[in-house]
């Protein structure tokens, strides 16, 4: 688990030099700013619904919503937007 929090913080400091998307949005909910922030721990999304005592499907779906609001693929790219606008 270690060298995955490493990992994803190096992650999230090569997207920190890259420019916010400019169709960001700062429209999510208080769980899915949650979820973020448990991303940026270096939870996984089965940890993450564990840590937030939800299922796994909810957190599957609010990752969808996180990624639709804010125009990307992945966790990392939801996480390298939501730090520089200050969402979590």
């Amino acid at each position: 688990m270690l060298t995955c929090r490493c990992e994803l913080r190096q992650v999230v400091r090569l997207f920190q030099t890259c420019a916010p998307s400019p169709k960001a949005s700062s429209s999510i909910t208080k769980s899915q700013a949650l979820l973020l922030k448990l991303f940026v721990e270096g939870h996984s999304q089965k940890s993450a619904a564990s840590e937030m005592d939800v299922s796994f499907r909810t957190v599957s779906d609010h990752c969808r919503h996180i990624y639709e609001k804010l125009h990307v693929h992945s966790g990392s790219e939801a996480v390298s937007i939501a730090l520089p606008q200050r969402m979590l």
